[in-house]
Formats: structure tokens, sequence, C-alpha cells
């Protein structure tokens, strides 16, 4: 199985084993299923296409950052937004020309990020403007009051990924919000699809090496969960050190993580360990893109160095780069060294490789 097949067995698992059984339970969004469903595998067909044509990876899910601005403070975030101070928004017509480009391209699976989602202008109408895409919301769920799920929940084409572990930094980082039950109860109850997602640190470790932990989020009727490492980013002047779990640790969990999620019938991924699945590391195109909030088309959210803008730029110049396409041939060699994230098994070659072709960091 080459990249592009591994791939889109890795996308295609998603639908089969969450999406599909969620849409057959739902017996009055049988046309709006049957239309995604003709609309993503068309989309995959051209991506194949566009790859032959244009000789190049072309990512099966595009990560868009639509603003900085965020409602909560977590300690171990190293997003920059936050309430108060400037704000940095992606113009709703940089996102409208971005998806426009990425549908031609064959990508339809688009992550919203932030910051908070919910807080970027225009969040619900993007959703609704681009029926033909299936969209992954990265949100803490403060934002979301019961207009704008009401809304939502008429959309087939969403899934929600409530960071459970969220916080304010004067909150304990170990459990979890006592808000966050209600949050995941308004979902439940409008029928919109979720799962948790966390990042896994050293200030929360412990409740993703219980099994309860599991059984709690399956409770509360979450049907999938996402599992992401603590990363910091490559080249970040802050010391990561204080949010790092060792890696026998980390296994541990991650092995408790798959068993418990098997036994409760929550399919739980676990990031970067589950990229194993779809080749190695999918930064720069394998597996994913990433386009900040200040419109530079990136490698990955944790991987934050670029030459291209998309006031000059498209997803195929950043793809079809010898940037891009270096990091692509270079992380398969990276992805044998056992550190999990292939970037962070090779911090100092990264960053001289990203010197060389003049890729800065944000602001740089």
């Amino acid at each position: 199985m080459n990249g592009g097949e591994a791939a889109s067995h890795y996308a295609r698992d998603f639908l089969d084993r969450v999406v599909l059984p969620w849409l057959a339970e739902r017996p009055g969004r049988r046309r709006a299923a049957a239309d995604l469903a003709a609309s993503l595998i068309a989309a995959e067909k051209r991506r194949a296409q566009s790859a032959m044509r244009l000789d190049i990876e072309i990512p099966v899910t595009l990560v868009v950052g639509l603003s900085t601005r965020c409602n909560l403070r977590c300690p171990s975030c190293s997003a920059i937004g936050e309430v108060a101070g400037p704000e940095t928004v992606l113009p709703r017509n940089a996102v409208d020309a971005l998806l426009d480009e990425a549908w031609t391209l064959g990508i339809a699976r688009i992550a919203l990020v932030g910051g908070e989602p919910f807080l970027a202008p225009g969040f619900d109408r993007v959703i609704e403007d681009h029926p033909g895409l299936f969209f992954a919301v990265f949100t803490n769920g403060r934002a979301a009051d019961a207009a704008r799920l009401d809304r939502l929940a008429k959309q087939a084409n969403i899934a929600m990924f409530v960071n459970v572990t969220a916080t304010s930094r004067d909150r304990d980082a170990g459990g979890f919000d006592p808000e966050v039950p209600g949050i995941l109860g308004r979902l439940r109850e409008r029928g919109i699809l979720f799962g948790f997602s966390a990042t896994v640190h050293a200030g929360n470790s412990s409740m993703f090496a219980d099994p309860g932990t599991y059984k709690e989020m399956a409770r509360l009727g979450t049907r999938f969960g996402l599992l992401l490492d603590y990363f910091a980013e490559v080249g970040a002047a802050a010391d990561p050190r204080q949010w790092i779990v060792p890696p026998g640790e980390r296994a541990r969990i991650v092995e408790i993580a798959r068993r418990s999620g098997a036994a409760l019938g929550m399919p739980v991924l676990c990031a970067p360990e589950d990229e194993k699945a779809s080749g190695g590391c999918g930064a720069a195109g394998r597996l994913l893109v990433y386009v900040s909030p200040e419109g530079t088309i990136e490698p990955c959210p944790f991987v934050r160095r670029s030459s291209f803008r998309l006031e000059t730029h498209g997803l195929r110049d950043a793809l079809a780069s010898p940037f891009f396409r270096a990091i692509r041939d270079r992380a398969r060699d990276w992805s044998r060294r056992g550190a999990g994230c292939a970037v962070r098994a090779a911090p100092v070659e990264f960053l001289e490789l990203a010197a060389r072709h003049g890729a800065a960091a944000p602001g740089g």
C-alpha cells in the first residue's frame, strides 16, 4: 500500500466506523448522508487524478486555523490567541477561496481549529456554504450556545471534537472542567455527531491512564476520541519539558486508550502513533496541510515554518514546492527514529532544511 492509498484507508476508517453508523441511526438524514457520501467519493477520485496530473502528494485533510482568538487560557497550549489583545482572523473571502481550491484538488475533509473556531466571524456559514465538504471542528464548546447548535444540528457534514481538558490557568489542568458534561449534553440532545479530544501532557496524563475516563466519555455520549501527544512547536523559545510525557508512560496511555475504546465500541485515535496507519508522518501534504489564521501555508499545525502566503500562493504551490517535497522525503527516514513525530525526532535537521528553503517561523 503506497502513501496515498494508506492515507485514503486511514480517512475511510473514520467514516466507516463512526460517521456512517451515526447517520444510519437517523433515517431523516438519509438524503443528506447520500449526498455527502457521493461528494466524498467524487472528491477522492479528483484527489487521485490531481496527484497523478501534478506529480505531487495531495493530502486527505486540510487544517484551517480560522482565528487566534480563544476564550480560555490552557497552561500547556502553544496557541497565541486569547480573549483580550490583538486578534488575527483569516478573512472569509480567503477561507472560501481556500476551500474552493481544496475542492478542486480533491481535498474534502476539513479540520477547523483556532484559537476557538466558534469565535471566528462567520464560522457557522462556512459549514453551511460548503455542504460537499466534511468538517471536523475542534472546539472547547464554551461559545456554542443553544441557537448556534440548533443551526449546526441541521447539517450532516460536521463532527465536533470537544477538548475535554480545556481549562483556564486558575483551574486544575489535571481533571475535567465542570462545564464538560453540560457541553456534551447539549450536543447529545441535538443529535450532533461528537467525540472528545485532548492533548495529553504531564499535568493530565493520569486521567488517560485510567480506563474509567473512557467509560465516562462513552456515558456522556462521545462516539470517538482523539489523544494528541503534547508537542511544543519546533524551535519554540519556551522550554516545554514540564509538559512532556515520558515515552514509556505515553506508550502505556496509548495501549489503555486503544483497549478501552475497543471494549466500549468507541474508536480512539492516538497521534502521532496512528500515523503509522498512513505510512508515517503526515505533514507537508502526505496526510494533511495547515493554513494558519495569518494566512501562511505550513506543513503541520505543530511545524510552524513557511514561505507561502495565501495572498500570493495557493495550496498547489506549497505542495509542489521543493520545501514541502523535501519534508515528505526526509520524514520517511525521520519516522524510523522512534520519536513518534518525525520532525521531533530530527529537529535540528528540520530547522536547517527550513532555513535552506527560506521558511520562517510565524512573524519571522
